[in-house]
């Protein structure tokens, strides 16, 4: 079934109303709020806390308008920052060196001027460290003329943990749906980028031709 549309006729008494009003909203939306005088920064946005493979945490948040320092706030549960910055810094961005792999880190940041701190940004968490690169060696399952490699066995790499529902990702898991062995399958549903490797995947290469009159090998 096909349907077919016609456009509504508009007056250009309309158009000419609507052409100011997108005007004016343009001419308004553009404009970035400008800090009062005598005011505080605003809250710092786009926090991120990411694991590294060498155990430390890396931190880094939009740069904020008005601010000369930025503190850095750090905790093991969620709220639970408290009120003594854990670093004082001139730029948004830090790697924290002093944790361990056990806890969780929460984090949160304010931006500072002469006039006051701003509000606190929207907490970040991260474990540490990431996801232990191991696997990607299981030889492939034969299936007719072919192997099958199942993503459960693959190399885990270019991860960051991530949490959500009630767990930390990526997980290896059990689904009832899998026909993968012992039905265990990689948790990546919620992941933003991450590879899964594979070395021992043997790629057959084309034998080139032989010349006309070449004696085969």
């Amino acid at each position: 079934m096909t349907r077919s549309f016609r456009p509504a006729v508009t007056s250009p008494v309309r158009l000419l109303v609507l052409t100011l009003l997108a005007a004016a909203f343009a001419l308004t939306g553009a404009q970035l709020p400008a800090l009062a005088a005598g005011s505080p920064p605003p809250q710092p946005l786009g926090l991120g806390a990411g694991a590294n493979a060498n155990g430390t945490i890396s931190l880094d948040w939009h740069p904020t308008p008005g601010a000369t320092s930025y503190r850095l706030y750090r905790g093991t549960s969620a709220g639970g920052e408290g009120s003594t910055p854990i670093a004082t810094l001139t730029s948004p961005g830090y790697t924290d060196t002093n944790v361990t792999s056990t806890p969780i880190y929460f984090y949160e940041v304010t931006a500072v001027n002469a006039n006051g701190e701003s509000p606190r940004s929207a907490e970040d968490a991260s474990k540490t460290p990431p996801p232990i690169g191991t696997g990607g060696t299981t030889p492939g399952v034969a299936s007719g003329n072919s192997l099958v490699f199942y993503g459960k066995d693959s190399l885990l790499g270019g991860f960051d943990w991530f949490q959500t529902l009630t767990g930390w990702f990526p997980q290896v898991l059990g689904s009832s749906g899998s026909n993968s062995p012992n039905q265990r399958v990689i948790d990546m549903a919620y992941a933003t980028k991450g590879t899964l490797t594979f070395n021992d995947v043997v790629v057959p290469t084309a034998v080139a031709p032989s010349a006309p009159g070449a004696v085969p090998r």
